[in-house]
């Protein structure tokens, strides 16, 4: 992965995240990327393309497990979807929970040490309002 990600210039850094990094069934490889592309549109195209492209590599490896003939030990059935998602401008409590991922490839340390610390900043100082408005949302419950 490290390999298509270090070949789109306008990717800064990226990370995997959510439940395929977890000891769980999962559906999809989810990846985050930060970009260099100022446009929500062109940045939302490239997040597409980059899904394909890393699509195509998970798809590779899985070629190269041993199967069967029948159609359910195929690997192309087996292969996961991609799911990437840009991170710019996603909010702060997703990007914190992607920061908590495995990172795939850093073309600017400064750049994603930056944004990790903003992200966390963020994430901590809104930390007591998320749990107010937990306790006022079971409090009204009831």
């Amino acid at each position: 992965m490290k390999g298509v990600l270090a070949a789109q210039p306008e990717v800064v850094f990226a990370y995997a995240y959510g439940s395929f990094l977890e000891n769980r069934p999962f559906r999809d490889i989810d990846v985050g990327i930060y970009v260099t592309v100022e446009d929500e549109r062109r940045a939302a195209s490239l997040a597409l393309d980059t899904a394909t492209t890393l699509e195509a590599a998970v798809r590779c490896l899985f070629m190269r497990e041993p199967r069967g003939v029948s159609g359910e030990n195929c690997p192309c059935l087996r292969c996961p979807p991609v799911d990437v998602r840009v991170l710019n401008w996603a909010p702060v409590s997703f990007c914190y929970h992607v920061l908590r991922g495995r990172l795939l490839f850093s073309r600017d340390e400064d750049v994603r040490a930056r944004w990790a610390e903003r992200v966390i900043s963020c994430y901590l100082d809104s930390r007591p309002l998320r749990h107010r408005a937990l306790k006022e949302a079971m409090l009204s419950w009831t």
